[in-house]
């Protein structure tokens, strides 16, 4: 494991870890980071902690990089055919490239439910635990709604039937929102985040990573 996977490992799980005990005080409190699960709850509750990733995303951020505020005569048409090969589509203001829109956002459900399969898999191989939950970041901010995470949860019902341990909480964060999905129940419900509140989080996140 290097150096980079590690930094972001710990700053992704301490700052679901941040999230869920200052959202959720009367439930979460001093959650310690550990492994297979990513983190452990006082009442025996592992959580496991990942995030949802767009194919060939290195590769499209590199590229992009590259290419950014450029004016679109100064760009290789070869190029930008391969870059839009991989997913993507390129986003102009006033004649330069100004962002880009990674893959066709309509295929993204797909990604919740492939991080979810994963997940599951790996959790029949992990110690037991009395419960345990799935937080996953998403790359996308203010897309879902609880409609599209209550129609997650039916699909992640059906989907763990086979396997002897199962999520009972799929958390889904946006940044702007924090998704609570109850997989036997199907019921989702949302609290909305403040911009500051998440910011701080973040920084108390990248000062744990960086130690």
């Amino acid at each position: 494991m290097n150096m980079k996977h590690d930094l972001e490992k710990n700053y992704f799980e301490y700052l679901a870890k941040l999230v869920l005990e200052a959202t959720m005080p009367d439930t979460y409190q001093n959650i310690q980071l550990q492994d297979k699960p990513d983190l452990l709850t006082g009442n025996n509750e592992g959580i496991e902690v990942t995030r949802l990733f767009f194919k060939n995303a290195g590769k499209s951020a590199g590229f992009f990089n590259k290419i950014k505020e450029k004016n679109i005569s100064e760009l290789d048409p070869k190029s930008v055919e391969r870059f839009e090969k991989l997913g993507n589509k390129l986003i102009y203001h006033k004649g330069k490239v100004a962002a880009y829109m990674p893959e066709a956002v309509w295929v993204y459900p797909e990604l919740l439910q492939r991080a979810y399969r994963e997940k599951l898999l790996k959790l029949q191989h992990y110690k037991p635990c009395a419960a345990n939950s799935l937080f996953v970041f998403s790359p996308v901010f203010d897309y879902y709604e609880e409609r599209d995470i209550m129609e997650f949860a039916i699909w992640a019902e059906q989907e763990s039937l086979q396997y002897i341990r199962r999520f009972s909480i799929v958390f889904v964060f946006e940044y702007t929102a924090l998704y609570i999905c109850d997989m036997k129940s199907a019921y989702a419900k949302t609290i909305t985040l403040d911009h500051d509140t998440v910011t701080s989080w973040c920084a108390k996140a990248k000062e744990f990573a960086m130690r």
